[in-house]
């Protein structure tokens, strides 16, 4: 891959910690992104916009001195489903 050929077209800023998973809507419209910071972002890929924010919940046993369980995987089942 010829790095010069590579154009950054969209920064995509919301997230607070390191981004662990993308996933591109099959359509192609939407790219979700999960982070330690707990939460999923959908953004618009023509635009770069945010079209939602999904918070994930605590899970039993997490705690702020234990270690941190996040999402590390993402992937559309459909155009309407993230899993």
């Amino acid at each position: 891959l010829d790095d010069r050929a590579i154009t950054v077209t969209h920064r995509l800023k919301g997230h607070t910690q390191d981004v662990q998973g993308l996933a591109f809507q099959p359509s192609g419209l939407l790219l979700a992104s999960g982070s330690k910071d707990r939460t999923i972002r959908l953004w618009r890929a023509a635009t770069g916009d945010a079209a939602k924010v999904l918070q994930l919940p605590t899970r039993k046993g997490d705690s702020a001195g234990g270690r941190d369980k996040v999402w590390l995987a993402l992937a559309w089942l459909d155009s309407a489903t993230l899993a």
